[in-house]
């Protein structure tokens, strides 16, 4: 990264790597589709901002970097945002609270979904 720096830099309240043991970190860069370096200190990266870099302060945020749909039909995707609007989380434990919020609403015994249940149809 010594030519031009990051292409992107996130400075956000954690940046949670998924590694065990880990303790969630507060800078993260990326160039190209590669996460290149990680810091515990939201400014421990800016040594790799350049004219280029693309910088996002988001001090209340939560970064999940490892988190990939790798599979989403766009209706199933809308239609499933009507069950828990993750969309409104900002951080893990809001995303639980929603979470929460819809089971105790949902009937024991059923799921809570995200898409809805298969048709029959291709």
């Amino acid at each position: 990264m010594t030519d031009h720096g990051a292409d992107l830099l996130i400075r956000a309240d954690a940046v949670h790597t998924l590694v065990p043991g880990q303790a969630p970190q507060r800078a993260l860069a990326v160039r190209g589709d590669r996460i290149a370096a990680l810091s515990p200190d939201p400014n421990g990266l800016d040594h790799l901002v350049s004219a280029h870099t693309r910088v996002h302060d988001l001090p209340g945020a939560t970064v999940l970097p490892a988190f990939d749909d790798t599979h989403t039909h766009m209706i199933f995707a809308a239609l499933g945002a009507q069950d828990v609007p993750v969309h409104r989380a900002r951080t893990i434990p809001e995303f639980l609270d929603l979470i929460r919020e819809r089971a105790a609403v949902t009937p024991e015994g059923e799921w809570i979904r995200t898409t809805p249940p298969p048709t029959g149809r291709n």
